[in-house]
């Protein structure tokens, strides 16, 4: 159970990291302060 929590974790965290990278690579300006 662990290994599937770390896993389902770490697929959790590229996704997210993902969505950082398209909107750092196109700024929304709605979005940054």
């Amino acid at each position: 159970a662990f290994d599937e929590d770390f896993e389902a974790s770490i697929t959790e965290n590229d996704d997210a990291r993902r969505e950082y990278l398209l909107l750092a690579r196109g700024p929304d300006p709605e979005l940054t302060e």
